[in-house]
């Protein structure tokens, strides 16, 4: 074995490095793993009590627009409506989100506490985004219950 010499506290012995003969490797035999995160990728709408109002990437992505109409149920707030080419047009941007202090005072009114959230899907045979309200986001792990 060689020696070899390092360090500033004096010298002291390296074993030389073995070197490895190549190994071949048949890929066919080794599985792809996909990457995959614990995220749901649900449709949300968020209203926040500040009025702001939020539609996540994956609702866009379903719905291929970002103006809708909106409507709300008159009863109890407890669905939402997201109507793609409707009377009434609320731009979102291209941020994805807007003020829309009327959205928060129906809310508001109905005492629905603050980040209220509308999680649902897009519905085929109606034309539009129906979403129900929830108490909590689904997409955050570990969502909060809102007291």
């Amino acid at each position: 074995m060689k020696e070899k010499y390092s360090g500033r506290h004096g010298a002291r012995r390296l074993p030389e490095r073995k070197r490895r003969t190549p190994v071949k490797i048949n890929f066919e035999e080794f599985e792809v793993v996909e990457p995959k995160t614990r995220k749901k990728d649900a449709q949300i709408v968020s209203i926040y009590g500040n009025g702001g109002m939020a539609v996540n990437e994956e609702l866009i992505r379903a719905v291929k627009t970002n103006c809708f109409e909106i409507r709300l149920d008159s009863r109890d707030c407890g669905r939402m409506l997201l109507i793609p080419g409707g009377s009434t047009i609320t731009n979102m941007g291209k941020t994805h989100r807007i003020k829309n202090y009327a959205v928060m005072e129906r809310l508001a009114r109905k005492k629905i506490k603050f980040p209220a959230y509308y999680v649902g899907e897009w519905s085929e045979e109606n034309q539009c985004r129906i979403g129900e309200l929830s108490v909590i986001n689904p997409n955050r792990s570990g969502g909060r219950i809102k007291k």
